[in-house]
């Protein structure tokens, strides 16, 4: 699987990005940027109106993100975090709660 033994003191990130449920939201956007494109200024009152009450109501949808896409520094820490999800499935709470010996030592 490509795991060095014993664990890596840290696990190597290169990017992350967090994806939010937000396509209500850029479908609003778009027909505003038309809106001003079209100079429909009596319209983009209306669509601004709109956007701020949908924003009020779903603000959740915009600060909890439904997915994470993450590219790893080496093969170590993506085959590591493949198995997570079986990791944590098949262990009891006292082995989750010893992490470190699957994902290294929290690095500084």
């Amino acid at each position: 699987m490509g795991f060095q033994d014993p664990p890596p003191k840290r696990i190597k990130i290169a990017m992350t990005f967090l994806a939010f449920n937000n396509s209500e939201m850029i479908t609003m956007l778009k027909k505003r940027g038309n809106l001003i494109k079209q100079e429909k200024w009596k319209e983009l009152v209306k669509i601004n109106s709109e956007m701020n009450k949908f924003l009020v109501a779903n603000r959740h949808k915009f600060i909890t993100p439904c997915s994470v896409f993450m590219t790893f520094a080496d093969e170590e820490g993506y085959n590591r975090c493949c198995n997570f999800g079986d990791t944590i499935n098949d262990s009891d709470a006292n082995t989750v709660r010893r992490l470190s010996s699957f994902l290294g030592e929290p690095g500084t």
